[in-house]
């Protein structure tokens, strides 16, 4: 799709950018590649160049998959922000969070996970999960639920 629009309009190094799909709440079995599409939206990124992705996973919904009017603004900014970027190059903001790695400790009591992109820190907006990490029911010891900032993880 990308490429075709560039090719047509002879625009070959247009800049695009996409919305990550949101948090979905409804039955996941309803659309069971949701999670598979939101990570090949930020594969993307590395495979198309000029291509920059913007979250909304901590977004609210209208419904069970459309992001709420008085959100619009915030992704209108974060939108902007991956404009900045792309377009002028801008190296003081980063694109928003990319999960890097995934640690678990031998005993399995302790998830450690660390991003790339993150503007300052990982704080969860005001009533809301930072993160949710959901085990399989013979994994289910102790689990610690932990965040990264840039410079060192969280215990939540």
């Amino acid at each position: 799709f990308i490429d075709a629009v560039r090719r047509d309009l002879k625009l070959p190094k247009l800049p695009f950018i996409q919305v990550q799909l949101g948090p979905l709440y409804v039955d996941f079995q309803t659309f069971p590649h949701w999670n598979k599409v939101q990570t090949d939206q930020i594969d993307l990124e590395d495979d198309v160049a000029k291509v920059g992705t913007v979250a909304a996973a901590d977004l609210r919904l209208d419904d069970g998959i459309h992001i709420c009017t008085a959100d619009l603004k915030t992704l209108g900014v974060r939108m902007a922000h991956v404009a900045e970027c792309l377009i002028y190059g801008n190296k003081d903001r980063q694109p928003g969070p990319r999960l890097k790695t995934v640690t678990v400790s031998k005993d399995r009591s302790l998830v450690r996970l660390a991003f790339s992109g993150v503007n300052k820190a990982l704080t969860p907006k005001k009533g809301m999960r930072l993160l949710t990490v959901t085990f399989p029911p013979a994994l289910m010891t102790s689990p610690t639920i932990c965040s990264a900032s840039p410079r060192k993880p969280l215990l939540v």
